[in-house]
């Protein structure tokens, strides 16, 4: 029994670790095409078109973005090319499916639910912040990460003109 035990104890810090050997995305990299849903289970995908992806991994950098746009179209992000995705893997299923998705619906700008986590795996991430991807043809020209709404209309809008 004790034997068993020391394996167990030797693999799982393996297991724990696997998700860390993956290499997060890097200026220079082309993004992997992706589809995914949002909140109103509408389909998104990522294409050559594709300018941003604003990606959060918290309730926090949420915020960021709905301040950043609460002031803008509902389509100003469609219009701008620009993909607002957030990483929900984390948030227990049951909370996610009957209080925060329900939550999100009240926002008619796309919210691009990545659920399992696996299409934003290699996503760039901070704490607490919005991760803003600039892309040309999938290819990343730009990782920025902010905590200012205005810096994020910024971008968008500084590119768009």
């Amino acid at each position: 029994m004790l034997r068993y035990l020391i394996i167990l104890l030797l693999t799982v810090p393996l297991v724990a670790n696997a998700k860390s050997e993956i290499q997060t995305y890097v200026v220079g990299d082309t993004i992997e095409p992706f589809t995914l849903q949002d909140q109103h289970d509408k389909t998104f995908s990522s294409d050559e078109s594709t300018k941003f992806i604003l990606f959060t991994t918290g309730m926090n950098g949420g915020k960021v973005v709905r301040k950043a746009i609460e002031k803008e179209t509902a389509d100003y992000l469609t219009k701008n090319n620009t993909l607002f995705i957030s990483n929900i893997s984390g948030m227990p299923g049951l909370i996610a499916k009957m209080i925060a998705i329900p939550s999100m619906k009240k926002y008619e700008y796309p919210i691009i639910l990545d659920k399992e986590g696996k299409v934003t795996e290699k996503f760039p991430s901070q704490k607490d912040s919005v991760t803003i991807i600039q892309l040309d043809h999938l290819k990343i020209e730009s990782i920025n990460y902010t905590n200012n709404p205005d810096k994020i209309t910024q971008v968008i809008n500084q590119q768009s003109n």
